[in-house]
């Protein structure tokens, strides 16, 4: 190893003959012409990967519409369901008005569930889910105040020990 060193060290180009420095010509011309052989293959399947991540994305964007879709349109039901309900006890004056009313309690019970849980809103303009952002306004309010007490604890605290340590200098 140290011999092929040594002789790539002392290697001189005035010692060369004509056939070697053709033959080096030669090999220069083949391996740049292979280099751009290969540039041209890797660049021809730019486009088919564009093209492929591009489709993966638009399938993974359409299968979440509609799943967002029939996420919608089973709560559309649900409440069709409780307002088919009220509007069929309010008609009935019989004697079974009392255990229709308690299926209309329960099935307001259930639409209150519901409404209780934290679910994401559908944007009307591109059917995507999107999160309730208002909880997070009340708990970033919360926060507001909570964070000033502590950090008026805190600048309490460092008043504190700034004059513990002037009154022991």
């Amino acid at each position: 190893m140290f011999e092929l060193l040594n002789r790539i060290r002392n290697f001189d180009v005035r010692k060369l003959t004509p056939t070697q420095i053709i033959i080096g010509i030669a090999a220069l011309i083949i391996g740049l012409w292979l280099i751009g052989q290969i540039i041209g293959i890797l660049t021809s399947l730019v486009p088919i990967a564009i093209l492929v991540v591009i489709l993966y994305f638009g399938f993974r964007m359409l299968s979440n519409r509609s799943e967002a879709a029939s996420e919608a349109a089973d709560e559309a039901v649900v409440v069709d369901e409780a307002e088919t309900v009220q509007a069929t006890v309010t008609e009935i004056t019989d004697t079974e008005t009392a255990p229709a009313q308690a299926e209309i309690e329960e099935s307001e019970a259930e639409v209150n569930v519901r409404r209780l849980r934290v679910e994401p809103k559908i944007n009307p303009k591109t059917g995507l889910p999107e999160a309730d952002l208002s909880r997070l306004q009340e708990l970033e309010n919360e926060t507001k105040k909570v964070t000033d007490d502590v950090m008026a604890q805190i600048e309490e605290r460092r008043r504190r020990l700034m004059g513990g340590d002037d009154a022991s200098s």
